[in-house]
Order: C-alpha cells, then sequence, then structure tokens
C-alpha cells in the first residue's frame, strides 16, 4: 500500500527539508565480552554426580528470559542431554524438564519449524513441543512442533495435541507469544486444507484456533507494550492474495483480542524516515547494485522479530520500549522472479511510534548472510544478530545500532579459543552487556562484563520436571473382538485344581541401537554444494556419497550381442571420518556434468554397542552396527 502524507506535513517537510534524527547507539562496555559459557552436564540415572565440565545440549531452538537470573531454552536433546528444557538461575545453566522440548525443523517438507518459549508470567510459561511419543500416527516430521505445553509453578498443567496425520490435526507450529496469563498466540505453517496460516490463542481457559489473514505462513511473533505482532514469510509458491501489492506485501500483522474479539489486521509499516510525496511502506527492498534490479521480497527471509519491552519482568523493561526485526537472502540457489534481484540483510526498528529501515554495515553482516535471530538490547537503541557467513561453518553474532553503525563480527568458538562449536542459533539479551548465544550444536556463549546476579531460588525452577499430562493426541481405535462376556463376574469362581508353577515369562529385552539418531533434508547450496545435517547417538564412521544411474553397454559371456544394463556409480564423496555424539552437517561438492540421482549415506558404529531395554512384544532387537540409506 502506498501512504500519501498529509499536505501540512510535506509543506513543512519542503520548507525545513527535515531530516530523520537518529540517535548515537553507546557501544558494548569496554569490559562486556563473549565468553565459552556451556550448560551443566544432566544428573546420572543412578544418582551418582555429573561430570564436572560443561556439554553440548544437541540444537536449542529458543533461549528466553523472565529477569536476567531467571531464563529458559528448549533443547532437541542429543545422545547425552534428552529433549526438554534448560533453565538459568543467575549462575548457571542446568536441566529443567525432560519433556515437552522442540525439534529444530521439518526436514521432511523443508521448511523451518521450530520449538519456541512464551513467558505468561514469573512463574508461568508455554512451549510449542514435539508430540508426546506413543501418540504418534504418522511419524517422523509429522510429530514435530505439533503441540503445546503450559506450565505453571514448576509443572506441566496441562499439555495439547490432536492425532498427527488427520484432516483436524494441529500444523507446524515455529512462533509464539503471550502478553499475560490471558492472552497467548502460536503459528506457524499453512493450516490444513488451507493456504492460509495456522493460529491458536489461549484466553486464559480456552484454547482456539484462530482464522490467517495472507496465504503466508508464520516467521516470529513477539509482543510490545501490550501489543503482539507478527511477521511472515513470503514464499514463491504462495497464493496470490489480490488485496497485497506484490512488490510491497504486507510482512507485519497485528493480532488482536480486545473489544472486538479476537482477530488479525494488517500492521501499517509507514517510513518515518520518508519526506517524499509517495512514500511505499517498508520494508524499503532496494535494488542490486551490480545488475540494477529491483529486490523480490520472495528472495528475503521472512522477518525476524525481538522486542525489549514485551512480557518480561516489569521491573527489567525499559520506559521507552522498541522493536527489531531483521532480514536476510535466502540460501543461494533459490527461485528469484525474472527480472528481480537477491537482496542483502536489512532491519527495522520501531520506537516511539515510528518504523525506521537501518542499513547494516556488510563489514558487521556480509550482503550474502542470512540473519539467524536478532536480539534487542534493553534501554539501548541497538540489538545483536546471530548469523553464519555464507558456505562457512562457524557462528558469528554482531551489534548494530540504529544510526547504522555496528561493532566487528564476533566469531563464536574461535574467538573464545575453543574452536569451531557449530552454527548460529538463538539469542537472547537480558539485559545491557547481558546476552547469550547458542549454536546448533548446543554450545552456549554469554556476552558478560563479569557482574554477578543474584542466583535465582524460586523453587517452580529447583527441580527436575518429568510429567506430561495426558491430551487428546492419542487417537481412538476400536477393539476388533467382541468384549468378554462378564455378566457372571459376580458369581462365585470355580475351583480351580492346583497345576505347577510355570517359568516366568520375560518382560523386557535388550534391543541394539542404530548409531544415527535422526537426518536433516539434503539440500544444495551456492549451485553444487550438498549439505546435510545428521545426529548421532553414539561414536561412528560416516561417509556421504553421491551416487549417479548410469547405462554401460556389455558383451555376454560366450556371445557376441552386446546389450545394455543399468548401474549405479559413485560420482562423489567425502572421506570415511569417526565423528562424535551430537550434531553434525556434511557436505559435498558436486559436478554439474555428472549430477547425482541417489545419495548413499553410511553409518558404522565405533566402540561398544548402543542398547535400551525395551518391552517383549516391543519389536524384538536388532541390529544397530551399522545403517546405510539411499
Amino acid at each position: 500500500m502506498i501512504t500519501l502524507r498529509r499536505a501540512a506535513s510535506l509543506l513543512a517537510g519542503l520548507a525545513t527539508l527535515a531530516v530523520a534524527t537518529t540517535v548515537a547507539a553507546p557501544s558494548a562496555h569496554a569490559d562486556a565480552t563473549w565468553r565459552f559459557a556451556p550448560a551443566d552436564a544432566p544428573a546420572l540415572p543412578d544418582g551418582a554426580s555429573p561430570a564436572p565440565y560443561g556439554v553440548a545440549l544437541g540444537p536449542v531452538t529458543d533461549i528466553s528470559f523472565w529477569s536476567p537470573n531467571r531464563g529458559v531454552l528448549m533443547t532437541a536433546g542429543n545422545g547425552v542431554v534428552p529433549q526438554g528444557l534448560y533453565t538459568y538461575d543467575g549462575r548457571s545453566w542446568r536441566q529443567l524438564s525432560t519433556v515437552c522440548g522442540g525439534s529444530p525443523e521439518i526436514s521432511d517438507s523443508g521448511v523451518q519449524g521450530q520449538g519456541r518459549v512464551a513467558w505468561a508470567g514469573p512463574d508461568e510459561f508455554w512451549t510449542i513441543a514435539d508430540q508426546r511419543p506413543g501418540q504418534i500416527v504418522g511419524g517422523g516430521a509429522d510429530s514435530r512442533n505439533v503441540s503445546l505445553c503450559h506450565f505453571k509453578d514448576g509443572q506441566v498443567v496441562a499439555s495439547y495435541a490432536l492425532p498427527v496425520g488427520q484432516p483436524t490435526s494441529y500444523s507446524p507450529m515455529n512462533s509464539a507469544t503471550c502478553s499475560g496469563p490471558s492472552d497467548c498466540w502460536f503459528g506457524g505453517l499453512s493450516a490444513r486444507g488451507s493456504s492460509l496460516p495456522f493460529h491458536l490463542h489461549w484466553d486464559g481457559s480456552t484454547l482456539s484456533r484462530v482464522g490467517g489473514l495472507h496465504p503466508h505462513r508464520v516467521a516470529s511473533m513477539v509482543t510490545i507494550g501490550g501489543r503482539t505482532v507478527e511477521s511472515v514469510t513470503l514464499g514463491r509458491n504462495d497464493a496470490v492474495d489480490p488485496a497485497e501489492d506484490p512488490d510491497h506485501p504486507a510482512v507485519l500483522h497485528d493480532l488482536r483480542n480486545d473489544a472486538g474479539g479476537v482477530r488479525i489486521t494488517d500492521a501499517p509499516l509507514d517510513d518515518a524516515g520518508c519526506t517524499g510525496v509517495i512514500c511505499p511502506p517498508l520494508p524499503n527492498w532496494g535494488t542490486d547494485a551490480a545488475s540494477g534490479r529491483p529486490v523480490s521480497p520472495v528472495t528475503m527471509t521472512g522477518l525476524q522479530l525481538s522486542s525489549d519491552g514485551g512480557t518480561i519482568d516489569p521491573a527489567s523493561r525499559p520506559a521507552s520500549p522498541q522493536l527489531w526485526a531483521v532480514t536476510g537472502p535466502l540460501a543461494s540457489g533459490s527461485f528469484v522472479p525474472a527480472g528481480k534481484a537477491t537482496g542483502h540483510p536489512l532491519a527495522l526498528r520501531y520506537a516511539g511510534g515510528e518504523w525506521r529501515q537501518v542499513e547494516i554495515p556488510p563489514a558487521a553482516i556480509p550482503v550474502d548472510a542470512t540473519p539467524s535471530a536478532i536480539a534487542a538490547v534493553p534501554g539501548q537503541p541497538a540489538a545483536w544478530v546471530s548469523y553464519d557467513p555464507d558456505g562457512d561453518d562457524g557462528a558469528r553474532v554482531a551489534r548494530i545500532a540504529a544510526d547504522g553503525t555496528a561493532g566487528a563480527p564476533v566469531r563464536l568458538g574461535p574467538d573464545q579459543d575453543v574452536g569451531g562449536r557449530g552454527n548460529a542459533g538463538p539469542i537472547a539479551c537480558p539485559a545491557v552487556d547481558d546476552c547469550w548465544a547458542a549454536t546448533d550444536a548446543g554450545w552456549l556463549f554469554h556476552l558478560t562484563d563479569g557482574t554477578t546476579r543474584a542466583q535465582d531460588t524460586d523453587p517452580a525452577f529447583a527441580s527436575v520436571i518429568s510429567f506430561r499430562p495426558s491430551d487428546g493426541g492419542t487417537p481412538f481405535v476400536p477393539p476388533d473382538a467382541i468384549p468378554v462376556d462378564d455378566s457372571l463376574a459376580n458369581q462365585a469362581p470355580p475351583v480351580v485344581p492346583p497345576t505347577l508353577a510355570a517359568t516366568p515369562t520375560p518382560t523386557t529385552t535388550t534391543r541394539v541401537l542404530s548409531p544415527l539418531k535422526s537426518t536433516g533434508k539434503a539440500r544444495v547450496v551456492k549451485g553444487n554444494t550438498l549439505t546435510i545435517r545428521i545426529v548421532l547417538r553414539g561414536r561412528a564412521k560416516v561417509q556421504l556419497r553421491a551416487l549417479r544411474t548410469t547405462k554401460v553397454t556389455v558383451k555376454a559371456k560366450g556371445k557376441t550381442k552386446k546389450r545394455t544394463k543399468t548401474v549405479l556409480r559413485v560420482v562423489a564423496q567425502t572421506k570415511r571420518t569417526t565423528l562424535s555424539t551430537g550434531a553434525h552437517t556434511l557436505r559435498l561438492k558436486l559436478d554439474r556434468k555428472r549430477w547425482p540421482t541417489k545419495i548413499d549415506l553410511r553409518v558404522t558404529r565405533v566402540g561398544k554397542p548402543l542398547t535400551e531395554v525395551v518391552p517383549v512384544d516391543g519389536g524384538g532387537s536388532s541390529s544397530g552396527d551399522s545403517v546405510s540409506t539411499r
């Protein structure tokens, strides 16, 4: 939508040639540095003391704080840490819950979908979680991030889920926020049977579905000063909405729960820095410097949002809250409409009732990098952004200010002399010079000036939660057999002659596990590099091979006639490498002249077998020494 300024404002602007005022953001405290700060190892099942050193938590999908000494993060877990939650008490991160964790992605559909944490009060929060084991019908990606858990006063007070793979099932969710105990929103991918995004709303007593507005899936949600907003991702295959300008679609929505009811409306993004007669709404996608072509919004990621005036401890909220949003180009090789170009990272800031665009210096975030997350710095016109350089393993964080200045990026791992620790993940800043960032492997880093926080002793965060209430996720299956006739149950039982005692039947058995716990979807980046993410539950030798179907001519033995047969040949392969427990990303460079038709991932166990105890009728035992998939 194009906005026409008022005539009076226009005349005043032309007469004075008003220029947008910028405020220089103070830099981080001279003593504030990013430090390696891994979480504590979980307690051992037999009650023995855990290891004294920190551990990787597996993929961390969200970090959120109520106050500087009360935080919660969600992890998908790994071979050491179970899926669930960790809590921060001002001194260290330790295990809070072994239930209600979320996965990092929905790999089967190729769409990012993540578990989230949303605070509703000092001792109350919600999580977007995976479906509980045992309730899964479709399995795999269908069970990820499709249920909700309500935590209050140190326990899970309610769980919300429906059977997966059904017409009424919840869609995968990746965004959550609360403005209070009676107003929480959750959203994500398109609702089943609809091109509109999926939403759930909690009003304090009832969880209900809310219809979407435009055919774009939700990217992020945030609350600022009692106002709740969401951003959306503009997919190339989204249905066309005639109510939208294709060059300036509505990327931000207001989520309302007031006298008018629960509803979603477009949020105007008028450019406060524009002094012209016709002012396009923000974001200003710009043009490509090399080709001069305008940037298409479908080549950019959905805005990632962060506010310092949302649902956090009122004592920590700034008097004038701000909201930051950041976006960047999609992965190399993504679809670009004809006559259009791919953009570069840019940020938006909302403060004092006005929106302004912030150009990010390439020295802070390269033009081809895609920001992973953003965290507003409370009380300062600045924010921290986490990202990965295109084609480079290794998380970076950079501080950007409202006036367009930025500090030098920090490499998480190498700059702390601990080596590479994975790619960029979530980031949060509960106070000035106090931020936390995580990598996709589950390693934590802390921006701190050495200030010691008072240790949080709230009993709601003092013990490990392992119980999740039942919900509607288990489908009802009527019995195949006729029920037993119990009409004579009240009569005296017949006399049973004595028999010899039978040998007890074993109820459990030991099953050998595969070293490969899960795999992500194979993707091609930068045009010719195949990447795939795997999670190992034990040390294993791993090799990724690319195969190509080829027709060859052979001569049968003892015959002169030749025939053609189809064979698979290896066209590219990685070295057979031994990897440790946890998440890893494999990369394989491909030859465009010999493009593969199949992928072969080989994983072979190293060391002692991995086992688990299961019921006798739970499927028996299976070899877990090696696994190969094409």
